[in-house]
């Protein structure tokens, strides 16, 4: 152990740097002497500043004065402080993206001004920490959805008055507060309308769709169709739920804080009717707008989908072979790895198409739909089969018998030409 004292950088105390030995302590003495190392008085002094400034800082931007002891109010105002400080920086850009509805509907014009003034914002941010503003703000417009929705969190920030809130909260990012208070932003947006209340009361009730026993959730699981997906909005975690849906293909997204799946619009119907047929008998409620899809639901008539398939690989080094897919709740991946030439390529099993004999008796077995591309391989390698010429009586050679590492050859395989025998 070794120690180096260096002069403090704001007055002519003294800081004691400890290495464990005095290479160590030299070298880390001339690192802290070049960041301005302070003692610890001037430490003291600093934060002191800090605090200050921060409150004033507070009290000039309107927020209130902190509820809790001394030492947990001064701790909770540098939290909070830190929290605002991005704000100010974040809230301008989200001004300027406005939201994402906003951004899809604008005209080419109008697209590259609001670009270039998004890029004027992030600009005027120092560089150090441009990076984290641009982050927390698309991660809170993500997680709230338009600026005006922001506003409403940063409006519920400046209620907090507890210093224990912010305290505990000391690790969340802004969309993590953003996201805890959603409820009460939506609350505060505009008061309710009766009138709207009762038409939307109608129209679920109208909607929904109930399990024969009683339903695990009072909360019906919400199935629309928009914009090429299938989205379902599900009443909190429960893991019955979130397993099927996982298993049917559906990802969940937190900026939409709900469950998607691309769905072509040709199916969309057979694949809303069936998915609530599914919802519906692990116990929970289903709320389904659409009358098509709500009608195949009631009456069951909606054709079922196939997610075990086999196609043909159109592209790569294994084009031509066949690809095997299923959901994620079956397990085949035994099975499809004992097929002759078989071999894993994520997320499929790959196989030969010389084993199309054992594609088609796998896919009768395990009720696998083959695609067009996979029929017309097996078509194909079965032609090939068929106008092979026949041999009616292959020959089969004699067997050689190896005895001590060299063969041993039968009498009668070899004979002596006559010329060379002795016939006296």
């Amino acid at each position: 152990m070794a120690k180096t004292p260096i002069k403090c950088a704001e007055c002519d105390g003294t800081v004691i740097v400890i290495g464990r030995n005095r290479r160590e302590a030299d070298r880390m003495a001339i690192r802290r002497r070049d960041e301005g190392a302070v003692c610890a008085a001037c430490y003291e002094a600093r934060r002191r500043d800090a605090l200050a400034a921060a409150t004033a800082k507070s009290a000039e931007q309107g927020l209130p004065a902190l509820n809790g002891s001394p030492k947990q109010a001064a701790w909770a105002e540098r939290i909070r402080r830190t929290v605002f400080d991005l704000i100010d920086m974040v809230m301008p850009a989200i001004d300027q993206i406005g939201d994402r509805q906003t951004i899809e509907n604008a005209d080419g014009n109008d697209l590259t001004a609001r670009r270039e003034a998004i890029a004027a914002v992030f600009a005027a941010i120092p560089e150090a920490q441009r990076w984290q503003a641009r982050t927390a703000a698309l991660e809170l417009l993500r997680e709230v959805g338009s600026s005006a929705r922001a506003h409403g969190v940063v409006a519920a920030l400046r209620r907090r008055e507890d210093a224990s809130w912010w305290i505990d909260r000391r690790e969340h990012g802004l969309a993590a507060l953003a996201g805890e208070l959603q409820a009460e932003v939506l609350a505060a947006e505009a008061p309710p309308d009766d009138d709207l209340v009762q038409l939307q009361a109608e129209a679920r009730e109208e909607a929904l769709l109930r399990p024969s026993a009683a339903p695990a959730n009072p909360v019906p699981v919400e199935i629309s169709y928009i914009v090429g997906h299938i989205r379902i909005a599900t009443p909190g975690r429960h893991d019955v739920l979130r397993q099927l849906l996982r298993d049917q293909g559906y990802q969940w997204y937190q900026g939409d804080q709900a469950w998607l799946r691309p769905v072509a619009s040709t199916v969309s119907s057979d694949r809303l009717a069936e998915i609530a047929h599914r919802i519906l008998a692990i116990g929970f409620m289903v709320a389904l707008y659409d009358p098509a899809a709500r009608q195949m639901a009631i009456a069951g008539n909606f054709a079922p989908e196939r997610r075990r398939w086999v196609r043909r690989v159109t592209t790569g080094y294994r084009a031509g072979w066949f690809s095997l897919s299923w959901s994620r709740g079956d397990d085949l991946y035994s099975a499809a790895r004992r097929l002759r030439g078989a071999i894993y390529r994520r997320p499929n099993v790959l196989v030969p198409a010389r084993s199309f004999d054992q594609i088609e008796d796998f896919a009768a077995r395990y009720d696998f739909a083959l695609s067009d591309g996979a029929r017309l391989t097996i078509e194909h390698f079965r032609s090939l089969q068929a106008a092979g010429v026949v041999i009616e009586d292959p020959k089969v050679p004699e067997p050689v018998v190896a005895v001590r590492g060299r063969e041993d050859l039968k009498a009668g395989q070899f004979g002596v030409d006559d010329d060379l025998l002795d016939h006296d």
